[in-house]
């Protein structure tokens, strides 16, 4: 228990360390904390398995600790931009609603659509060569934002495809089921047999284990092989992440005149979230003696 405690306060201290260095809490911070993924999963017994889902949880509250932080100022400062940005679309007789629930195409449509109605509008030739570039602009990264979220998204579903087809195995079910009915048949033998009986009882106890073991390490090495590249892929991202971040952000602003955030990081640190998630779930096919 001393021992738990120790980890889990060398652990908020080296975290609270890392705040301290940066104001703003990137992804960069937490990613440099998130526990390696073990070597040895399926042989690590059910104590080493909670001391290391207490890291991934420890990790995993201070992440969501941070979205939560973001998420109010956000909340807060749209109060604000929001007033804003009602003022300069009723001006423009944009309806801030209908924009908003535009998809990526009608939006470009959109865009396409009220440069040249605004450039007709417009008497000064200079002036409306201005506002075609700017909705041109915002046209280009409207496209800029499809392309890159298309790109993460996709490699995203892929990653939850495989971890789906792992939980949809009807073999890995099939196992799982024999291996069960087998153990609920030793343990309905517990107790006194006959000598004939208790050698069929160990027979099958051995035949279990060795098909737990096959079990375990067949699934658990397809899940963690998974999330490997999972892992390799949440760090390199990020990088991705401050670039639609920055897109996003100008779309807004080049929409309505407002950004969302003025804190980068807060899609890195949610696909980090992401990835918490499934590594908190890195002995879902573990099999225990």
């Amino acid at each position: 228990m001393i021992t738990k405690m120790k980890q889990v306060f060398s652990f908020s201290f080296l975290f609270m360390f890392c705040l301290s260095i940066h104001a703003q809490v990137r992804p960069e911070g937490f990613i440099g904390l998130l526990p390696a993924i073990p070597l040895n999963v399926t042989s690590m017994n059910k104590v080493q398995q909670d001391e290391y889902l207490l890291k991934v949880n420890e990790l995993s509250q201070q992440v969501k600790a941070e979205m939560n932080r973001r998420d109010k100022n956000i909340e807060a400062s749209m109060q604000e931009k929001n007033k804003t940005m009602m003022k300069q679309n009723t001006i423009n007789g944009i309806d801030p609603q209908k924009l908003a629930a535009m998809s990526e195409a009608e939006r470009q449509a959109w865009a396409q659509s009220y440069a040249q109605q605004t450039a007709s509008k417009q008497t000064n030739t200079a002036s409306a060569q201005k506002q075609q570039q700017n909705s041109q602009n915002l046209y280009d990264l409207i496209n800029k934002q499809k392309k890159l979220t298309d790109s993460l998204n996709r490699i995203n579903t892929g990653f939850i495809n495989e971890f789906q087809a792992i939980e949809d195995d009807t073999e890995r079910q099939t196992a799982l089921d024999k291996i069960n009915a087998e153990m609920a048949e030793i343990m309905s033998k517990t107790g006194i047999v006959s000598k004939e009986e208790s050698a069929k009882s160990d027979a099958l106890e051995k035949q279990v284990n060795a098909e737990k073991e096959q079990y375990n390490k067949k699934y658990i090495t397809r899940y963690t092989e998974i999330l490997r590249r999972v892992e390799t892929f949440t760090k390199g991202s990020i990088p991705a992440y401050y670039r639609l971040e920055k897109i996003t952000n100008d779309i807004s602003l080049a929409q309505n005149g407002v950004t969302i955030s003025d804190e980068p990081g807060a899609m890195g640190i949610s696909s980090v979230d992401g990835y918490l998630n499934l590594l908190s779930g890195i002995f879902k096919y573990k099999i225990n003696d």
